[in-house]
């Protein structure tokens, strides 16, 4: 889910005015702390704040003020509780006359696997046995393009190859680890039938 949120104040001069203006720093500020504070209310979670945007000189109370922020949780049931709680946080202002807008966009559904797709991750796990590989199936968190085709088409995700520090600066790549998944997802495409039908 992503929350896109908009502050409009008014513009004075922070150093003759500051009282004159409306600061929509401060306002969207609040509702990002509040927003931030939904974490870990409900099992697995999580918000946060991504892209931040506002104000034009440092000697100028901002009249504008955007943010970007990053919605997750584990199952869509859930979905109608994270909205409310959401919306909540947008219904009283801290700074008087401070205009608020928002969007709510849930662009893909929590990752559910179906038990076609359970099936599907089984035998991939054994395929990886056989051939002297462990595997486990684990959360991450992410998003992808299994959450959109989960519930069309059975999915599985998440066969890359090993690393760490995932969107950060130490992120890295084990490059053996490349080798070993494409000789598992070959050997998985080939004796799974069920990929061929059309």
């Amino acid at each position: 889910m992503e929350v896109v949120v908009k502050t409009k104040g008014k513009k004075s001069q922070a150093g003759e005015n500051p009282y004159n203006g409306i600061n929509a720093i401060v306002e969207l500020a609040d509702k990002i702390l509040k927003l931030y504070s939904l974490n870990g209310l409900i099992k697995g979670l999580t918000v946060q704040p991504g892209i931040f945007d506002g104000g034009t000189a440092r000697n100028v109370v901002p009249d504008y003020a955007e943010a970007v922020i990053d919605i997750r949780f584990e199952k869509v049931e859930d979905m109608e509780k994270v909205t409310k709680e959401v919306e909540k946080v947008f219904k009283k202002n801290y700074i008087k006359n401070a205009k608020i807008e928002y969007e709510i966009n849930a662009h893909r559904m929590p990752l559910e696997l179906s038990e076609t797709s359970k099936k599907l991750i089984e035998k991939y796990i054994n395929i990886a046995s056989k051939l002297g590989f462990h595997i486990e199936t684990t959360a991450s968190g992410g998003v992808s393009d299994a959450n959109i085709l989960n519930g069309i088409a059975p999915v599985i995700d998440g066969l890359g190859p090993l690393g760490e520090f995932c969107h950060s600066e130490k992120e890295y790549i084990i490059k053996n680890s490349l080798i070993d998944r494409i000789k598992i997802f070959s050997c998985f495409l080939a004796e799974d039938k069920f990929l061929y039908r059309s």
